[in-house]
């Protein structure tokens, strides 16, 4: 499949970059967590413009969702793990007394499937390399698509209508 580029999305993704690099940089201000939705919307936004068509293609078992969301993510891979080892050291270095190293082999490994944030648990949560969060999160998205996908391709236009009604009632209530 030949990939069209979209130019117009690209200063959008510079717009996101650079809120992401500002609160990075920054001690005060809101940007990052804007910049993170951006790209979010984006990469879902691009996905389904890609694939929208084509969903009979995508994977259906939960192996080969896997091996599609580690497709999207396999240029980032390397220094991942090449990070993680540094992390890992950095830990051991830090915490080398600390009940951290309780669940060393376990965070470790999740942390090396990028499935870390997957738990919602304080014990195992963005704790060993916390800076893999967004990568877990993209992961996870990845891997929940091909099954999104296809259950938006279902919908009825008439369905749309009443699901756009019910979460903009849904947050009218949850704002006010």
């Amino acid at each position: 499949m030949t990939e069209k580029k979209i130019p117009s999305l690209q200063g959008v993704r510079a717009i996101a970059f650079l809120s992401i690099f500002l609160y990075h940089i920054t001690v005060e201000g809101r940007w990052g967590p804007y910049g993170v939705s951006i790209f979010l919307v984006l990469s879902g936004f691009l996905m389904s413009y890609h694939y929208g068509s084509k969903c009979e293609r995508l994977p259906r078992g939960i192996v080969s969702r896997l091996r599609y969301a580690y497709q999207k993510i396999k240029k980032l891979y390397p220094l991942h793990i090449v990070m993680l080892v540094f992390a890992a050291f950095a830990n051991y270095i830090s915490f080398r007394n600390e009940v951290v190293w309780g669940k060393f082999g376990l965070k470790f490994l999740l942390n090396l499937l990028l499935i870390d944030d997957w738990f919602p648990r304080n014990d195992i949560f963005s704790q060993f390399n916390i800076v893999t969060w967004y990568l877990s999160a993209m992961v996870f998205l990845y891997f929940l698509f091909p099954i999104l996908i296809r259950l938006a391709v279902k919908i009825s236009k008439k369905d749309c209508y009443y699901m756009r009604f019910l979460h903009i009632s849904s947050w009218c209530v949850l704002r006010y």
